[in-house]
Order: structure tokens, then sequence, then C-alpha cells
């Protein structure tokens, strides 16, 4: 299999697990997420559920998206395996 093929199905596969996540946050997360912690530890910066999911799904699209292309693997991989990390990050803060 062509390297540019592993790295699409690789960004397909993080694209499928941030959709599932998607799917599990909007039963689990609450109607305003969280999405950064300050200093002090208490969380901040409060966005309505839909956005905070939506972004997380933009940014794997965008990696899938941008591995398709010659130029842009590499990145679109590591922004396609970020998106999953990120929701999993937001579902632990927001328990």
């Amino acid at each position: 299999m062509p390297k540019g093929n592993r790295t699409t199905w690789g960004c397909l596969a993080a694209l499928a697990v941030t959709l599932a996540l998607c799917a599990a946050g909007w039963f689990l997360l609450p109607d305003q997420v969280a999405l950064q912690i300050g200093l002090d530890g208490a969380l901040g910066n409060y966005v309505p559920k839909p956005v905070a999911l939506l972004l997380p799904l933009g940014l794997g699209a965008l990696g899938t998206g941008l591995s398709t292309g010659e130029s842009r693997r590499t990145t679109g991989l590591l922004l396609a395996v970020l998106a999953p990390v990120l929701l999993i990050v937001t579902l632990i803060l927001n328990r």
C-alpha cells in the first residue's frame, strides 16, 4: 500500500473516532462546555455544546482533507489525530 493511502486511511479512522466521541459528547456534556483551565485550576471560557463538538470535528475533517494532497500529508495526519485527543480532554474536563 502506498504511503499516501496509509496516511489517508489513518486520518479517516481518526475522523471516525472523533465522530463517535462527538455523539457520546452530545449526551454526556452539559449545555455550556468549558474549553480552558486557568492557572488557578478553575474552568473558564465556556461555549455552547454544539460549538464545542463541532470544533474538533472540523479540525479532523480539515486534517483528513489535507491528507489527500501530496504536500501536506503529515500536517493532515497530525490535525486528524489531534481532534479525538481534544474531545477526550474536553470530556474529562467537563465530567
